[in-house]
């Protein structure tokens, strides 16, 4: 069994470094390695969590999303007819109601659209209904 080490004011520091770095062309997988090596294979794993993106492509109609900061979206239609405004270019879009909510300004059951690309960049993961 692995001991995590605490993280003290330095190491997380580093962490925090390291993250800028990722997103700025540092090989993810190495950062994860050298934080699983060095003993914090919980911080790995929320690294990765938070890095993680859903493509567009993954957004499925009458599933539910989340954020994994406790909202839930689910997606209730989809077309070109369900832009944000009547000029937008986008056709891949979709039309969602909120589930579950624990902060923002669209109270649960509030339908709303979106471009697939940006419901997707939101999402972090799909939950069961």
């Amino acid at each position: 069994m692995t001991t995590q080490r605490a993280l003290d004011p330095f190491d997380w520091w580093c962490v925090r470094s390291n993250l800028a770095t990722i997103r700025g062309g540092t090989p993810k997988k190495q950062i994860l390695a050298t934080l699983r090596q060095n003993g914090y294979p919980s911080i790995a794993a929320a690294v990765e969590t938070a890095l993680t993106k859903m493509k567009k492509q993954q957004i499925q109609l009458g599933r539910r999303y989340t954020d994994d900061k406790g909202n839930v979206r689910e997606v209730i239609a989809e077309g070109p007819q369900y832009r944000l405004y009547d000029h937008q270019a986008e056709e891949d879009n979709l039309r969602y109601r909120v589930v579950k909510r624990t902060r923002g300004p669209n109270p649960v059951g509030t339908e709303r659209n979106s471009t697939r690309a940006a419901f997707a960049a939101w999402a972090r993961h799909e939950v069961e209904p």
